[in-house]
Formats: structure tokens, sequence, C-alpha cells
């Protein structure tokens, strides 16, 4: 079970054709009940159920930060995020997007959070979150990559 404020990024299997670029092309946020990610399809932020989500995407990797009032602050801030237009590229123009309202997977979960921590995450793409996850407070909790698993990274 995900707790609230986790990030969640998700590797599409090959025949979904997702053009991301990276092993990791999909990223959504626990609101602690279900999951808040940006769709192309129906083109809006929207909130699927946990058990959906996994039956989607089987391979995947969940980010967790220790403070868990932050994180709270975090999903409670997604929560406010449902429902807005979807933009593919909104994760590479700050300004714009965030004056637009408009928002893709990375957006979501970088705005969430940088609302919180109160710094310029600059994550762009799935991979820059997996990449500077020790760097911002994040360790994984769960990767169900072949031959990973459960753990915690600083275990």
């Amino acid at each position: 079970m995900n707790k609230a404020g986790d990030i969640i990024l998700t590797r599409n299997p090959p025949d979904v054709g997702n053009p991301t670029l990276g092993y990791w092309n999909h990223a959504a946020i626990s609101s602690g009940e279900d999951i808040i990610e940006a769709q192309s399809a129906p083109n809006s932020v929207i909130r699927t159920p946990f058990k959906e989500f996994r039956a989607r995407y089987p391979e995947l990797v969940v980010l967790r930060y220790a403070d868990e009032g932050k994180a709270r602050k975090a999903a409670a801030k997604a929560k406010t995020i449902v429902g807005s237009l979807y933009n593919r590229v909104a994760s590479f123009f700050f300004r714009r997007s965030k004056k637009s309202g408009e928002y893709n997977c990375v957006a979501v979960v970088r705005d969430s959070w940088q609302s919180v921590l109160n710094k310029n995450l600059r994550w762009t793409w799935p991979d820059t979150i997996y990449r500077t996850r020790a760097r911002h407070g994040f360790v994984v909790v769960e990767d169900t990559r072949p031959g990973k698993g459960v753990y915690n990274e600083n275990s």
C-alpha cells in the first residue's frame, strides 16, 4: 500500500508505445487513497484506484520521503491539481505550464513536492526524479523490476 506523498515511477510495456525518453516513462503521486496522475486520455489529471494503477504498470518503483507531515502536504497539493488539463510538454516550460494550469505526469509530481520543499526540483523527465531522489531526501521502498523487490534503500 502506498502512503500519501509517495512518488511512483513506472515503465510502460513496449506495446503501449510511450515515446518518453529514459527507462522510467511515467510518474504519479499517491494521495494515500488513490493515485494522482496526468493522462493524455482523458486529457487531464485524474485519480486512479491503486489496484487499477498497479495492474496497468507491473514494473514500478516507489519513492518515499521520511517526513510524513510534508508527504501529506504534497499529497494534498496534488489533490488540488486533479481535473487540470493535460499538456505533454508541461514539465519543460515551468512558468508557462503554471500560468496555463496544464500538467503532464512529471509536472504533477514536481509541483506537488516543490510546494512543500520550497525549492526548484528541476524534474523534467521521470528518470530525473529517480536520479536525484537521494539529493532531495527520497528513498526507494519498492522496486518491482526483475531481481529487485520490496526493500528500503537506507536499510
